[in-house]
């Protein structure tokens, strides 16, 4: 009845508004709720007439804004459109259908020129501006139930309402004077140029941009190629570069690639951190340019699937210019080499180098083959693999050998892929081995499952109570990572095996045996038989995220947990993750140990038994001297 009850309150809704109201939940919802990307359902003309993506016309029509602005844009486009459909074109909806026709046609068309990818706001504004027209005159309508108006100055409000995005940038940059860094995200650059504008004019001790291209390209006049004295630069092309450059010119990436390598090589001699990146590593950039730069104080260098040289050379002799680009820069302190390229990632570069350069290089991200190529690798303290290496028989031996020669080896973040499955815990052991001095590690074990992270057996207990009392059998990662005396932080993501505890008990395990650690965080993956690849990363089913809380003495008390899991039903999820906060106690009685040095001395744990220990040893000491002070002339005669 309930069902039937609705869906007769669906039908009382005219059919085009029905179809309207429909349409925006059916393309908004799935964005909402990460289901579907946004990439799918935006307006670009390329792939509209090149790739026949026709339901992007109608899409780009329907995505509504995010959060609570939603509700109230469906909200007007139901009361607009009924009132249309209920009034002038009552018993008429074919007219109001070819009405919204040709108001679509009429907005591509305009819109066009301009290049826009979202005409949602567009259309609730023409169903305004009609619905205000074709009112009755003297009619008038309340906003938000506060303000009375006449309808025809109705629109006027809408429009001061949605005010223009480049003035609310500009009205934003006015209040940000002291900003000093500021990188956009997105996939596609802003929507309108001119915020680029009011950063440099505004933001006057602005010195570090990042930026994005994706299927939108800048103009060739962009303000984004007018800055100047920059201190750091980054540039990610998106996914939506690669779609939409079907033929590019390699002499002209894009519109006005030679203005952005200008203002950089000419007009920001102090650059420090520079950055080319793909996202993701499919196709090479153009980036030749780059090795002419000279920037003397340049810091940090990161460069993606970049090309910088397209003809091999010719002759052996002749030096590659990556080589006298990178012996150029002896300030050199952070390198990352993250891309395939050979005219950037092939090792036989890093051993071309002079043995003066990149001395002062201490963070590193590439391959093994570049590290083992690198001159200075013992200064290496932090190193990234961003690939995923394929565990085979002999794949302990071999990483286990370039790492062992990074003697000031701090923080490692690596990550393997499990191809024919469990490995009993074998390349880990050779990673604890191998960089004793690890302060923090991010560890990622793909595919299948390598090892479990902690099996438990207790006895004489139907539930999990970790006291130091408790008899229980440590095994894999939680007793293997205690060789690593310096960890500090610890990321691990793995394929769940099938003995394990769940993450907050497989943390608490963790903690209590390595209670050296102050913040970690465990990810079960998601399980697959597919060749692990760097993108896209893999899916992560359950988290935790695990913060040590210690008392008075430096003894653990307490752990802090943030657990975050999938919106789902039995084994189906969807949908962004849900956190859950709490705190776990580490203590027997449930609670922080907090009262003088007494209750230290009678508590039954290893640290009471030093103090018991030292007590003792102190009473003693104590003892003796009394008695060489009391019994002086004894003392002396034994001796």
């Amino acid at each position: 009845m309930a069902q039937n009850g609705f869906m007769d309150e669906i039908r009382k809704i005219p059919p085009v508004t029905r179809f309207l109201c429909g349409s925006t939940l059916a393309v908004t919802l799935p964005v909402m709720l990460e289901l579907v990307s946004p990439y799918r359902v935006l307006f670009v003309r390329d792939f509209v007439t090149k790739r026949w993506e026709i339901w992007r016309v109608w899409s780009s029509f329907f995505l509504g804004s995010s959060g609570i602005n939603f509700i109230f844009d469906i909200a007007m486009l139901y009361r607009n459109s009924d009132a249309l459909e209920s009034g002038h074109f009552a018993g008429r909806s074919a007219d109001y259908a070819w009405q919204l026709l040709l108001a679509a046609v009429g907005i591509l068309a305009l819109n066009l020129p301009l290049q826009s990818f979202v005409h949602t706001r567009a259309l609730l504004l023409c169903l305004t501006y009609v619905s205000s027209a074709l009112a009755p005159p003297g009619s008038q309508t309340s906003i938000f139930g506060l303000v009375t108006v006449p309808v025809k100055y109705f629109p006027y409000q809408r429009r001061h309402g949605s005010a223009d995005g480049r003035h609310e940038g500009r009205r934003a940059a006015h209040n940000m004077e002291i900003l000093s860094r500021f990188a956009w995200e997105g996939e596609e650059l802003p929507p309108y140029d001119d915020m680029w504008f009011a950063l440099r004019i505004c933001c006057t001790r602005l010195r570090y941009i990042g930026a994005t291209f994706g299927s939108i390209l800048p103009s060739p006049k962009s303000h984004l190629f007018d800055f100047t004295d920059l201190h750091g630069f980054s540039l990610t092309f998106k996914r939506g570069f690669y779609w939409n450059q079907i033929d590019f010119n390699r002499d002209e990436l894009i519109p006005g690639y030679h203005r952005l390598w200008d203002m950089l090589i000419k007009r920001c001699p102090n650059l420090q951190e520079l950055a080319l990146d793909t996202d993701p590593p499919t196709e090479p950039v153009d980036a030749q340019r780059l090795s002419r730069g000279r920037w003397p104080k340049l810091r940090e260098l990161l460069l993606g699937n970049v090309v910088l040289d397209w003809h091999t050379t010719v002759n052996p002799a002749t030096k590659r210019p990556f080589i006298t680009f990178l012996e150029e820069h002896k300030s050199m302190e952070k390198l990352h080499l993250v891309g395939h390229e050979p005219s950037v990632a092939a090792p036989d570069l890093l051993s071309a180098v002079h043995p003066d350069a990149l001395a002062n290089v201490e963070e590193f991200s590439g391959s093994l083959e570049q590290i083992q190529a690198f001159q200075h690798k013992a200064h290496l303290k932090t190193v990234c693999l961003p690939d995923p290496i394929l565990v085979r028989e002999g794949t302990p031996l071999t990483v286990s050998s370039v790492l062992g020669t990074l003697s000031s080896l701090t923080s490692l973040t690596i990550s393997f892929g499990m191809e024919h499955g469990y490995d009993n815990g074998g390349m880990l052991r050779a990673l604890v081995s191998s960089c004793p001095k690890l302060q923090h590690l991010d560890l990622t074990y793909s595919c299948k499952p390598s090892f479990s992270l902690v099996r438990t057996s207790l006895h004489g207990h139907s539930h999990v109570i970790l006291t130091p009392d408790t008899r229980y059998v440590q095994d894999n990662f939680a007793r293997t990572i205690r060789g690593l005396c310096r960890l500090r932080t610890l990321h691990l993501r793995v394929v769940r095996y099938p003995t394990d505890h769940s993450l907050p008990i497989a943390g608490l395990h963790i903690a209590l045996i390595n209670p050296r650690l102050q913040r970690f965080t465990l990810s079960f993956l998601a399980r697959t038989t597919e060749h692990p690849t760097r993108v896209p990363p893999p899916t992560v089913l359950e988290s935790a995220s695990f913060e040590l809380a210690v008392d008075e003495h430096g003894l653990p008390a307490s752990l802090r947990v943030v657990e975050r899991r999938r919106w789902g039903i039995g084994f189906i999820s969807v949908g962004a993750m849900r956190a859950k906060r709490y705190t776990m106690q580490l203590r027997a009685d449930g609670e922080q140990r907090k009262g003088s040095w007494i209750r230290l001395f009678v508590e039954r744990s290893p640290a009471g038994e030093d103090a018991r220990l030292i007590l003792c040893c102190v009473v003693l000491l104590g003892l003796a001297m009394a008695s060489f002070s009391v019994f002086p002339e004894g003392g002396l005669r034994r001796l």
